[in-house]
């Protein structure tokens, strides 16, 4: 089993900091080198309170909590370019 962490970031990349948004159990199993999963999920602005609107990343942080065995641990992190508008 495995979870992905969301939050909301002023870079690309993850720091405590960074405004969490919530997390999902993603997977069971492991994945194959190379294999992808797809996931959708939903979250509110509440999250958000007290942020300032302007450009920031949405992060996506995969086996966040390192459940699972890896050679290579520092391509867990996904950012996307987002304007928040209040």
């Amino acid at each position: 089993t495995w979870f992905d962490y969301y939050y909301l970031s002023t870079d690309a990349a993850y720091s405590s900091d960074d405004a969490y948004l919530g997390s999902a159990v993603v997977g069971e199993a492991a994945l194959a080198g190379g294999a992808s999963v797809g996931v959708s999920t939903t979250t509110t602005g509440d999250y958000v309170g007290g942020l300032p609107a302007g450009d920031y990343y949405l992060l996506v942080s995969t086996d966040h909590l390192g459940f699972q065995p890896e050679s290579d641990e520092s391509n867990n992190v996904a950012a996307v370019p987002i304007a928040l508008t209040l």
